[in-house]
């Protein structure tokens, strides 16, 4: 006689015609029987098996692949100083005009009356470089606020994806509810056909008529559109695809259920050679080495030595001015004139990385099956050298070249790295064994 498989838990829906709306107290009524159904399933059968990677992102994935940030993808405006511009108070006149009588009989306000403004200016920058793509796995990013300092939860974009392609890319770090990364330095992560777009109501009214959105439906993968909370949004989700949320916004989790999820994640560890909860910065190798790209820094030498080329005269030295010596340096040259120089470089720095979008995406195309084995496996055997390799310090040969192959732009340059690396590591990996 055969055994009667378990039937499914049966979960509530709470997504209609592809809205959540959590502000429904009926909605919230089945998020929450949903959540309860999900914990007790843990409990019995002592482990969670559903499991999701969520991106909050300001920019739309190009392609359906999540890639590295650097100066070949993507650029964004940063405030450069702010400047106190004083204004003399505007003259009243019924006519549109001061009076003869008052240009010889009004006398001038003090100095102290005299009004002034604040003027932000902007420099465009390559995007902060960074060799890995990070996730949160069945958790809203707003719950992780005190892991994740300085990020902002509320990004236009939430992707919600499957883990499949993230543990068997070859190219994981570090996996936990709060953090997960991978290695995008080297090829791009794919977003599954069943990735969900998540965007607020107030966000897809302003961009639903853009390509991106479009070539994402005819993609025929998900839209949801949310009103009110995404926190709440994203674990109204996961409850109804049958996934247990590793936080909630009352931290209702009993020590139980915390210790299952845990143990769900170290079994996903121990099978995919994976780390468990190591931070990337201050933790991880990858955080170190991302330090040693200087595109932020030559960029702003290169704007500096424009600014200077443009006047003539090298007005600023030092490539790393403070906002009150920015001040002196705009009010020197001339707000107008500075302006228009900013705009300029701005301007140019665009053009070049766009340029440098199309490059990078046709060299990312010379990408073998051969070569993606080779990038795995030097990965691999850089994750397992690393303890015994000082990234901060990078003084001998190997750790130089381990930076270099995850830093440099080309395909060529890291396949050159890579054979440099596997001479010198496999051999005496062999040896070892």
């Amino acid at each position: 006689m055969e055994l009667e498989k378990e039937k499914p838990i049966e979960l509530e829906t709470i997504i209609e015609d592809n809205v959540i709306d959590t502000t429904n107290p009926i909605n919230i009524e089945k998020y929450k029987r949903n959540l309860n159904k999900l914990i007790a399933e843990a409990k019995k059968k002592k482990k969670v098996s559903k499991f999701f990677l969520i991106r909050n992102d300001a920019f739309f994935p190009d392609e359906f692949k999540w890639k590295i940030n650097s100066k070949d993808t993507n650029g964004e405006y940063r405030n450069l100083a702010y400047v106190s511009i004083e204004e003399e108070p505007k003259e009243k006149s019924t006519h549109g005009f001061r009076s003869v009588i008052s240009l010889f009989f009004e006398k001038k306000p003090p100095k102290s009356q005299s009004t002034s403004k604040i003027e932000k200016f902007s420099l465009y920058f390559p995007v902060k470089f960074r060799i890995t793509k990070h996730f949160t796995i069945n958790t809203a990013l707003g719950l992780e606020l005190s892991d994740n300092p300085g990020v902002d939860p509320n990004r236009p974009f939430t992707i919600i994806d499957d883990i499949d392609n993230f543990l068997q890319s070859g190219y994981g770090f570090s996996i936990a509810g709060r953090d997960a990364y991978l290695d995008v330095a080297h090829e791009p992560l794919e977003i599954s056909k069943n990735a969900i777009l998540l965007i607020s109501v107030d966000e897809y009214n302003k961009i639903k008529d853009t390509e991106s959105i479009k070539k994402w439906i005819s993609s025929k993968r998900r839209l949801i559109v949310y009103k009110g909370d995404l926190t709440l949004a994203i674990n109204m989700l996961l409850t109804e695809k049958g996934a247990l949320p590793t936080k909630t916004k009352d931290n209702s989790h009993d020590q139980e259920t915390q210790d299952i999820i845990k143990k769900s994640f170290l079994e996903l560890c121990d099978k995919y050679d994976l780390e468990y909860g190591t931070f990337h910065h201050g933790g991880h190798f990858s955080g170190y080495i991302e330090q040693c790209e200087k595109s932020e820094e030559n960029l702003m030498k290169n704007f500096i030595a424009y600014i200077n080329n443009e006047l003539g005269v090298s007005l600023i030295a030092n490539n790393n001015p403070s906002n009150i010596e920015w001040n002196q340096y705009i009010k020197t040259i001339g707000i107008e004139k500075f302006k228009n120089m900013l705009e300029t470089f701005n301007n140019r720095t665009k053009d070049y990385i766009e340029e440098n979008k199309e490059k990078y995406k046709k060299d990312r195309e010379n990408i073998t099956p051969e070569i993606s084995n080779l990038f795995k496996d030097t990965v691999k055997l850089i994750k397992q050298e690393s303890h015994n390799l000082n990234f901060q310090v990078a003084a001998d040969e190997l750790t130089k070249k381990c930076i270099q192959f995850f830093i440099l732009p080309t395909v060529a340059e890291q396949v050159e790295c890579a054979q440099w690396i596997q001479n010198y590591l496999a051999p005496n990996k062999k040896k070892c064994n």
